[in-house]
């Protein structure tokens, strides 16, 4: 175990390299939790990792906010099975997380040993959502979070989440409850380079044996030709099905792009698709949306 600085650690597996990582994501870095949502996300960040030659990076969070409340003098946990309420404090809370921290480092293990992929495991202290977009920018990766649901099609999206998905700089890839993100493969092409960044990191995921679908998005009819054509250049030899969309803001595609109900959503922020709709569309999918890095210059309200 390699113990950094404020007391966080990682923990890595003792295999070597299989390879060279694909070009800008050597890890997928998986924020995880005991949520059922997290860990179904676990397996599809693995499966992910396998895909990509990437390292499967887990990454709990020891929230400082649940230890200061474990300190107050009213603080209680109720058991869900009605018991008597047990009295809590610091040390307990402590012990609590690290319990929580081997049990998920345990179940990370049990998955990128089965999937035979590299894997590490870290543990920090402090603010959730601080502690995340610090481990997140550290080097070249994919940032993935599981969604809260009872069923496919009503995930909820956190406030954790939205501030990830508007804030990290790196790609940020939410996932639902059971799904399946190499069933399918949709993005969104309107030409502009953020379009086009996602279109591209789209053709490396989707399966061989499966076309790219691609919605393209024009202002006006007299610019779908060209945008089509553009976009088949760029997928090259990947296969390609393309829809069309004429017109319309960010609600008209969050419409379209449900009902196409895709198993993995690739998305870039811009002018015409800012973070707010893309977590409307999260939670209207069955499946996971990828919300790839977008050019400064392309960002809403350039």
């Amino acid at each position: 175990m390699n113990t950094g600085t404020n007391g966080n650690a990682e923990d890595h597996d003792a295999r070597p390299d299989r390879g060279d990582p694909e070009p800008g994501a050597d890890r997928i870095l998986i924020a995880l939790d005991l949520s059922a949502g997290s860990r179904s996300a676990l397996r599809h960040a693995a499966e992910l990792a396998r895909q990509m030659k990437a390292e499967l990076a887990g990454l709990f969070v020891e929230d400082e906010n649940l230890v200061r409340l474990a300190g107050l003098r009213f603080a209680r946990e109720f058991s869900r099975s009605g018991g008597p309420a047990r009295e809590l404090s610091p040390e307990t809370m402590e012990k609590e997380l690290a319990r929580q921290a081997r049990r998920l480092r345990q179940e990370l293990e049990l998955v990128a040993t089965e999937l035979d992929v590299r894997w590490s495991f870290q543990t920090r202290r402090g603010r959730v959502l601080s502690e995340i977009l610090i481990a997140s920018s550290i080097r070249p990766q994919i940032l993935a979070l599981g969604m809260a649901g009872a069923r496919p099609g009503h995930v909820r999206l956190g406030s954790t989440a939205r501030k990830l998905l508007a804030e990290a700089h790196c790609p940020v890839m939410l996932i639902a409850p059971g799904a399946d993100i190499h069933d399918s493969v949709l993005t969104v092409y309107d030409g502009t380079v953020s379009s086009r960044r996602a279109l591209r990191q789209a053709c490396g995921l989707v399966s061989s044996n499966r076309p790219l679908q691609v919605l393209v998005w024009a202002r006006g009819r007299d610019e779908l030709a060209e945008l089509e054509r553009q976009a088949r250049e760029l997928a090259g030899v990947q296969p390609v099905n393309v829809h069309a969309l004429v017109g319309g803001a960010g609600p008209t595609v969050l419409e379209a792009l449900a009902s196409m109900d895709p198993a993995l959503l690739v998305l870039s922020e811009s002018a015409r698709l800012d973070h707010d709709t893309m977590a409307s569309i999260a939670e209207r999918l069955d499946g996971a949306l990828l919300r790839v890095n977008s050019p400064e210059t392309d960002r809403p309200g350039d």
